[in-house]
This record gives structure tokens, C-alpha cells and sequence, in this order.
């Protein structure tokens, strides 16, 4: 496979609960990572998640993800607020 850091991407936001990756967001990873595959590109994970929870972030990784984005979150935390956080990540690259 060519450089996967210029390849077009599949995204994902995972949703976790207090063990890791909730099982909704672990099948959409493999599906996703199925149609990844089919179409040549990457699959990225984006998980919000409340501090002094589980990470799912490695969890995203083993079940298809070749990126995963992970941000800490307060509760409450709206739409908006974490449009803006991944859109500040992605500036930082």
C-alpha cells in the first residue's frame, strides 16, 4: 500500500463507556476497516471521552483503526465543542 498518511480516510466516532468501546462502536470500526480494505484508504477513530475512564483508544486501534484521535471531554461537553477540538487537531498537523 502507498503512503496511508496521503490516503482519503474513513472516520468513526467511537462512543465508550466506562469499560472502553461501547460494542455499536466496535462493529462500525470493522466495518469500516472491511470497506477501508475494499477501497484502499485508512479508517480514523474520534473518541471523546470523561477522565478517569477506561481508554478506547488502543481498543480502536485493535479493532480496525489506523489512527485513533482521542480527547479528553468534560461532561456536557456539546457538538460544537468537539467539532472545534478535532478541528484544532488537525491544524496541529
Amino acid at each position: 500500500m502507498e503512503n496511508r498518511k496521503y490516503l482519503p480516510e474513513i472516520w468513526v466516532y467511537c462512543e465508550t463507556n466506562e469499560k472502553g468501546l461501547t460494542r455499536g462502536s466496535q462493529e462500525l470500526l470493522g466495518k469500516a476497516r472491511s470497506l477501508a480494505d475494499e477501497m484502499d484508504c485508512m479508517v480514523t477513530a474520534v473518541l471523546f471521552e470523561l477522565a478517569g475512564r477506561k481508554s478506547g483508544a488502543q481498543a480502536a486501534i485493535c479493532f480496525g483503526a489506523d489512527i485513533a484521535y482521542h480527547f479528553l471531554s468534560s461532561c456536557g461537553m456539546d457538538e460544537a465543542a468537539q467539532a472545534q477540538a478535532i478541528e484544532e487537531k488537525l491544524n496541529e498537523e
